[in-house]
């Protein structure tokens, strides 16, 4: 992921969702439209982006607390934090992200709407949770973590609200078809 230098804005200052995409890998990058803290400490940001002329985004909530994951060159085994980070529905914007997902993984889903919510666990690789406000944070993402559901995916979630955008790139290609069903509201 770049760095903030390296995001481009269109007038209205949306930045284009796949501008960082290489070595065929979908990364994208959204703007930090607003930032609401609640009383127990939780982050949650409201993003968006543009694709194709089409505004798209979710919501991200952060549990405040974690611990940086890595600590030297040592992994903290005990700094994975399970349904510390939330991928919330922005409404029509949030169907809009997930019928993009759509169009560039190549792979149809039907019905396509976001799901209210989805729970994931989190570590972060770089960077110190406890100082998200002023620091740059990089976290690797795990959705249904044992499978139980068939919806695992990892990918890559890069906070940044110092620089105002936040980025979700991705860590394997075979993870696109968990990562829209992981997303996508289930019918009753």
């Amino acid at each position: 992921m770049a760095d903030d230098q390296t995001v481009k804005y269109d007038k209205k200052g949306y930045p284009e969702l796949t501008q960082l995409s290489g070595e065929g890998f979908i990364d994208m990058v959204f703007r930090i439209r607003d930032i609401h803290v609640d009383k127990n400490g939780w982050y949650t940001l409201t993003t968006d982006a543009k694709h194709r002329g089409t505004i798209v985004g979710l919501k991200i909530a952060v549990q405040p607390g974690m611990r940086p994951g890595i600590v030297g060159n040592d992994i903290d085994k005990t700094a994975f934090y399970s349904k510390s980070i939330l991928l919330i529905r922005d409404g029509s914007n949030s169907d809009a992200l997930l019928r993009t997902f759509e169009s560039l993984y190549k792979h149809p889903v039907r019905d396509l709407k976001f799901r209210d919510m989805s729970e994931v666990t989190s570590f972060a690789l770089n960077g110190d949770p406890r100082k998200i406000k002023t620091e740059y944070v990089k976290f690797k993402i795990f959705h249904d973590d044992q499978d139980e559901r068939g919806e695992y995916f990892e990918l890559y979630l890069h906070i940044n609200i110092p620089g105002g955008f936040i980025a979700l790139n991705e860590k394997d290609q075979e993870y696109r078809p968990t990562i829209l069903k992981g997303l996508t509201q289930s019918k009753p």
